[in-house]
């Protein structure tokens, strides 16, 4: 083998690594780039999910029955409260803050309803909010719906709405 011969051979052999090298980190961004999407696929479908069973719970929780009015589609305030304070937990609330919130009548004060706000003759005007279940977390994505609220100490029903922080 002469000189020109290994010298053409060197060539060829770092041509070749060089195309195979090349060819490594396409494919390396290629597999990059895929995973990429694939995990954004996984992430979108995961958020329409969990939009999903929020708006299923949503439509559910008007019809609990430790909250609900005996025969019509709304939320007894007094069952709420007692509820409320029974720290009762369904695994369907977890990861979700659940806010019933008074919109009519319009309460004067932004406060949370307690049962001795409750028993106040400024009821239901002297709280805003009932809080359901509560977490915390960041970036909560919120779905909400009206419901008719009945205030059975003096017989009224009023309007709220189902408020759903989802983290």
């Amino acid at each position: 083998m002469t000189a020109h011969q290994s010298t053409k051979a060197q060539l060829e052999m770092n041509e070749t690594i060089i195309v195979l090298f090349i060819v490594f980190i396409i494919l390396i961004i290629s597999i990059f780039f895929y995973y990429q999407y694939s995990i954004s696929n996984v992430k979108k479908t995961g958020e329409e999910t969990l939009t999903t069973s929020s708006s299923v719970l949503l439509s559910s929780i008007g019809s609990l029955p430790d909250i609900s009015c005996n025969k019509e589609n709304c939320i007894d305030t007094i069952k709420l409260l007692a509820f409320i304070n029974q720290n009762k937990d369904y695994p369907i609330f977890d990861k979700k803050t659940i806010t019933i919130e008074q919109v009519y009548p319009q309460p004067k004060l932004d406060k949370i309803c307690t049962p001795i706000l409750y028993n106040d003759v400024n009821f239901p005007t002297n709280c805003k909010k009932f809080i359901l279940h509560k977490n915390q977390g960041s970036n909560p994505k919120i779905i909400s719906t009206p419901i008719s609220l009945y205030y059975p100490q003096n017989k009224q029903y009023g309007i709220g709405k189902i408020i759903i922080e989802v983290y």
